[in-house]
C-alpha cells in the first residue's frame, strides 16, 4: 500500500480499549473540489456522476458528455491513472468504473 493510503487510513481507524473506531472523513467530491483538482469539465461531470449513482460505464459517459468511445476511454483512462476511479469487470458491456476504494488490511 502506498504510504500516503496508509497515512490516511491510519488517521481514519484509531485503535481503542474496547476496539476500533472509525472516522468518516466528509465527502471531499464536491463539484469545487474536484475542479480544484484541475481535471476538465467533463471528467469532473463524470465523477459527480458516479457520486450520484454509483457507477458509470463507458457508453453512459459517452451519452452523457456527448462524446466519441475513444475519447470516454481516454477520459476514464487519465482519471483511473490518477486513481480517482477503478474499473470493475472485464472489459466490454459489463465493466462499470466506480470511486477508488482504499484497501484495509488484512481485506
Amino acid at each position: 500500500m502506498p504510504a500516503k493510503r496508509q497515512d490516511c487510513l491510519n488517521r481514519l481507524l484509531r485503535k481503542t480499549k474496547v476496539g476500533v473506531s472509525v472516522i468518516f472523513p466528509k465527502d471531499i467530491y464536491t463539484e469545487d473540489y474536484l475542479k480544484k483538482q484541475n481535471l476538465p469539465t467533463r471528467q469532473v461531470n463524470a465523477l459527480l456522476y458516479i457520486k450520484e449513482h454509483g457507477s458509470i460505464s463507458n457508453a453512459e459517459y459517452q451519452q452523457l458528455e456527448n462524446i466519441s468511445k475513444s475519447t470516454a476511454t481516454r477520459d476514464l483512462q487519465e482519471l483511473m491513472d490518477k486513481k480517482f476511479i477503478e474499473r470493475k469487470g472485464t472489459t466490454g458491456k459489463g465493466t462499470a468504473y466506480v470511486f477508488h476504494s482504499i484497501k484495509v488490511m488484512g481485506s
